[in-house]
């Protein structure tokens, strides 16, 4: 304190700041000391008390004023403090001198104690003394007893040694017998450890063995759930051709239960096919090879005898050993697939006669142009001479018959024109019924079983009846000693199933037509072939063979399908389903009539000079100025050179160098609101099926007569002029 009052330096002071923390540790360490003594704890209070006076009344101040103004300012003198460090230090003597009380006492009375000490240890030896000198008579006595006693522990120990001895020898042996035991123990663990390796091996070829056993009879289960439920016939044959499984879709198609068939061979149980049947299972036993996909036909009583189609296939099943054990068939059966290919084969053969005929048709229609027309205008030319007149008359009418031949031609090939509307087929047949009674005679009785509820369909009403009426005449033709026709409509609904069995009739609804006799009926042969053109079962002179083809090609043409059902002797009944459709029936539009004769020029274009001729013929006389034109090179350059004169260009379509289509296309180019009347053999449905004409182009179907020719170029020549494409269809 005084250096740093003297110097100033704050180092000095680093002394006493540790001196005090020492001295602040020390008082509580001594009055932990004193804390049971109330005297001494009061002291030492004193000097705590003390100190921290000296502390607060002179250090701090001092320290805190030489800190603040500087040591300068601290007038240090030997007095300074000096009261309340007396203080401090008169408490420090007055805790020493009690402590130095205290301890003279405890002096004094360590001096008695340690006098009483030594007198209670002399007794003590004293008595010690005396217990020595007795424990020394017991000892001496202890130690005889104990010397006889060791002489006879001697004389035990030798007979132990001897014992031992004995001991030792058999411990020996023992050894040896322990040694051997512990070799043998070493083997039987060996053994035993042996033992559980094979048993642990024989546990996991047990557990093999159980895992193949489930997979064979998981895979035996699954084997047997798929032959059970398969549509496929499976069955299976011993060596000796014995019957030894059979799958249920098998033993349907055989037609007898499976457990009519276990354990007996094909010859015994189907003998109509056992002569087939069983050279192949030997053949197979005997080769080890497969026979695949082998054909068998089987005849099957059902009310009626019908052909039944089946695929085969044998192939060997062999054992574990590799031989065979027998043999396995795989059978399918192929009826509805063959009926749907033959059906295809008769589809394909019509179309292609189709085809034919509708050719055919067309080059008879350009012929058949020259002689109606021709005819015609004979006929008003020759008015005054009757004779004359009726020979034209028969030349008419054999064009006319002519016609009517091209006419089922066209239907037959699906090129006929027409003109459908919607119509309620009940309100056809009632039409036509008092027409069919006269036509099939008082000795056939007519029924008709007409739906109440009858749905519309989507046709032509001239092809409806004659549907019916070819229906009816070739009934008529089958009941030559008389019998019974039913005509019958209903709604149907014909389905997937129906549609898999009978090819190109798709699902859904339909209105349908039978027609069913009592006639002699026809055989499979028969049925296969009615349809073709010219087929006819009648003598000759009576029919043509287009009858049932006509109605063939009309239903086909009209979205429909036509089936027949018919056996020798029972009749037969055709069925025709035509789609049915939701809308209301149609009021038939009037006809157009024109309005006089022509002053205009017509340019007439057709490659058929007898066409041409009498085409030409029939317009001039109807006022028409008309430029000739073999095809479309020739027709152009007219166009060329007469430019907007020609009011009206007729063209046929299909002509060499230049057809009507292209022609019309080029004058359109020029003149786009030209007027222009196509003309074909072709019917109008089969030009557009072709692409010769866009839809909606005027169109004149041959054969024509004068009055419709001459009708047609009237229309279009008093129709609003367009401007551009279609003008009007024929119809």
């Amino acid at each position: 304190m005084r250096g740093f009052l003297l110097s100033g330096n704050e180092i000095a002071l680093a002394p006493e700041i540790a001196a005090r923390r020492v001295l602040r540790q020390k008082l509580d360490s001594l009055a932990g000391l004193t804390a049971k003594t109330f005297s001494q704890r009061e002291r030492v209070r004193a000097i705590n008390d003390a100190i921290s006076g000296w502390e607060r009344g002179y250090v701090e101040p001092t320290l805190a004023r030489a800190r603040q103004d500087g040591v300068q300012s601290v007038s240090e003198t030997a007095l300074a403090g000096k009261a309340l460090f007396d203080n401090v230090r008169s408490s420090f003597d007055a805790l020493q001198l009690a402590e130095d009380r205290s301890y003279g006492r405890l002096i004094g009375v360590q001096d008695f104690l340690e006098k009483v000490a030594f007198g209670a240890v002399m007794l003590e030896i004293l008595l010690l003394l005396g217990v020595l000198l007795r424990l020394r008579r017991d000892v001496l006595g202890q130690a005889t007893e104990l010397i006889h006693q060791q002489d006879q522990l001697e004389e035990q120990a030798q007979e132990l040694e001897a014992q031992t001895a004995e001991l030792e020898e058999q411990t020996a042996l023992l050894e040896e017998q322990t040694d051997e035991a512990r070799n043998v123990s070493r083997a039987l663990e060996a053994t035993n450890q042996e033992l559980a390796e094979a048993v642990a091996r024989l546990e996991k070829s047990h557990e093999a063995v159980r895992g193949v056993t489930r997979e064979k009879q998981e895979t035996t289960t699954l084997l047997d759930i798929v032959l059970e439920s398969s549509p496929i016939g499976f069955a299976f044959h011993d060596r000796e051709l014995r019957y030894t499984r059979i799958n249920p879709a098998l033993a349907v198609m055989a037609r007898r239960p499976a457990s009519e068939h276990i354990g007996r061979t094909p010859a015994e149980v189907h003998p109509d096919v056992a002569s087939f049947v069983e050279p192949l299972l030997a053949r197979v036993i005997a080769t080890g090879e497969a026979i695949v996909n082998v054909p068998i036909t089987r005849s099957v009583e059902n009310g009626t005898v019908s052909d039944h189609h089946f695929l085969a296939s044998f192939f060997p099943v062999k054992g574990a050993s590799g031989e065979i054990d027998g043999v396995g068939v795989v059978v399918l059966e192929t009826t509805e697939r063959r009926q749907l290919e033959e059906q295809l084969l008769q589809s394909q053969k019509m179309e292609a006669v189709g085809r034919l005929a509708g050719g055919v048709a067309h080059d008879f229609n350009n012929i058949l142009t020259a002689i109606k027309s021709y005819s015609d205008l004979l006929v008003e030319d020759m008015a005054a001479g009757r004779g004359r007149v009726e020979d034209v008359q028969e030349i008419r009418e054999a064009a006319d018959r002519a016609a009517t031949l091209t006419r089922q031609l066209l239907a037959f090939s699906r090129q006929q024109m027409l003109r459908p509307r919607v119509l309620d087929l009940n309100v056809t047949v009632r039409d036509l019924k008092n027409m069919l009674d006269r036509i099939i005679g008082a000795d056939i009785e007519l029924n008709t079983r007409l739906a109440p509820d009858l749905g519309m369909l989507t046709a032509d009403p001239g092809q409806i009846e004659q549907i019916l009426m070819n229906l009816v005449i070739n009934a008529r033709d089958a009941m030559p000693d008389g019998g019974r026709l039913d005509i019958e409509t209903g709604n149907v609904e014909l389905d997937g199933d129906y549609s898999r069995t009978h090819a190109a009739t798709p699902p859904g609804p339909y209105i349908m037509l039978a027609v069913s006799d009592t006639g002699m009926g026809m055989s499979r042969e028969t049925q296969q072939r009615i349809f073709e053109p010219f087929f006819t079962t009648k003598g000759k002179g009576q029919g043509t063979g287009l009858g049932l083809s006509t109605v063939y090609g009309i239903v086909k043409q009209s979205g429909g399908s036509i089936w027949v059902y018919s056996e020798p002797g029972r009749g037969t009944t055709f069925k025709i389903y035509l789609p049915r459709v939701t809308a209301s029936l149609e009021v038939a539009p009037p006809v157009f009539t024109g309005n006089g004769s022509g002053k205009e020029t017509i340019l007439l274009v057709e490659d058929e000079d007898s066409v041409r001729a009498v085409a030409s013929r029939v317009l001039r006389r109807n006022g028409y100025t008309v430029v000739e034109a073999r095809n479309g090179v020739d027709a152009l350059r007219a166009c060329e050179e007469r430019g907007t004169e020609v009011d009206l260009i007729i063209t046929d379509i299909v002509m060499p160098e230049m057809g009507g289509f292209e022609l019309a296309s080029r004058v359109r180019r020029g003149r786009p609101g030209a007027r222009i009347l196509f003309t074909s053999g072709y019917t109008e449905d089969a030009v557009l099926r072709r692409s010769f004409v866009e839809p909606g182009e005027a169109f004149l179907e041959k054969p024509f007569t004068p009055a419709r020719l001459a009708q047609r170029a009237r229309e279009l020549l008093d129709a609003p002029a367009q401007t551009s494409g279609p003008v009007a269809t024929d119809g």
